[in-house]
């Protein structure tokens, strides 16, 4: 053991020490000041793992990924965190411009402002119109393609999108983007997609 690691049990000893000398001082009955005790050093010996063995930073990694809204990548499943408003969130590369779009399964198409489709070398001009039913009516817009979204590692080429102003967000990545992965799906507050 070496001089910091003694250093730090002593630490670890006194607080026990305190902690029962408290207990018996306040003439707490064997069995619940037992399991108060069995509490405290739990408190202790996980505040020492955390600042001894750099624990935190182990511990708190995936809380951490969580709460930055990075999405995570294993082998070729792609986990994204739930934002604080409950939505899935990703910034997708669409024609290679980096482009944040909300996850929508209740939508059909993936669906894009007029500048963001600018932005990402859509031809939006190009396609013809179409009414789209949405959560706020019927709205009209431009039915086109784009030629490569990206999600992590994930990668769908020529695809359907829809043009519109009209739609209230940047973008939305649509049911024809995640019924070409082969599995997707929200486990607690991940949303997994796997190509």
């Amino acid at each position: 053991m070496s001089g910091e690691q003694g250093a730090q049990a002593l630490y670890l000893v006194g607080f026990l020490v305190i902690v029962l000398t408290g207990l018996v001082a306040r003439r707490i009955p064997f069995v619940r000041g037992l399991l108060m005790a069995a509490s405290w050093v739990a408190i202790f010996g996980l505040a020492y793992l955390v600042i001894a063995g750099g624990g935190l930073e182990r511990a708190g990694g995936q809380l951490t990924t969580l709460l930055s809204g990075k999405p995570q990548v294993v082998g070729d499943t792609v986990r994204i965190p739930m934002s604080p408003d409950g939505h899935f969130y990703v910034t997708a590369r669409v024609n290679g411009e980096p482009i944040r779009l909300l996850i929508d399964s209740g939508a059909t198409v993936t669906s894009f402002s007029s500048d963001v489709a600018l932005r990402a070398d859509i031809d939006a001009q190009g396609g013809y119109r179409v009414p789209v039913r949405t959560a706020n009516g019927v709205v009209t817009a431009r039915r086109t393609r784009a030629e490569e979204i990206e999600v992590e590692t994930i990668k769908v080429e020529d695809m359907a999108v829809l043009v519109s102003d009209s739609f209230g967000v940047d973008g939305v990545l649509g049911m024809n983007f995640l019924s070409r992965l082969r599995r997707w799906g929200v486990e607690g507050r991940w949303m997994v997609l796997e190509p």
